[in-house]
């Protein structure tokens, strides 16, 4: 595990403003319980809109592009969302941010038919697995920008 000054090292200014905005998003966050989530994870598109909101990208809704934007603005975005996933590998690899991916239930629909004798069922031969991959905050990560906080006053 990295030390903090480890970790320090490996950060820009850039890279440490993003984390202190992410951060920032999961204490404003409350989850349905009414806790504040710091655990809660980012889909990519949250990740963006709050790298953009931090001040990160010089296009200003990096989470929300559409296709107009894309077609007129094409290489700023393009280098924008460049930037965006190399800060993103850089908290990952410093261990302040991982990659969480869960699994939607599987719905299997079996079809049976009457045959002689009795009842077949048939399985499908295929089934859609749906998944999301979000970002959320490793223990490490949290206690890092923790411990980077200003004194309360």
């Amino acid at each position: 595990v990295p030390s903090f000054p480890a970790i320090l090292k490996e950060l820009s200014a850039y890279d440490a403003k993003l984390a202190q905005s992410l951060y920032q998003s999961r204490l404003d966050a409350t989850d349905p319980s009414g806790s504040r989530g710091t655990d809660a994870g980012f889909s990519y598109s949250q990740f963006l809109g709050l790298y953009s909101a931090a001040g990160l990208s010089r296009w200003p809704r990096l989470g929300m592009i559409t296709y107009g934007d894309m077609d007129k603005h094409h290489d700023l975005i393009q280098t924008d969302l460049q930037e965006a996933e190399a800060a993103k590998d850089i908290l990952i690899r410093c261990g302040l941010l991982q990659n969480v991916t869960s699994i939607k239930p599987v719905k299997v629909a079996a079809k049976t038919s009457q045959v002689p004798g009795g009842t077949r069922t048939e399985i499908p031969k295929a089934l859609k697995v749906e998944h999301a991959t979000n970002l959320r905050f490793t223990q490490l990560g949290l206690d890092f920008v923790r411990a980077c906080q200003p004194p309360q006053k």
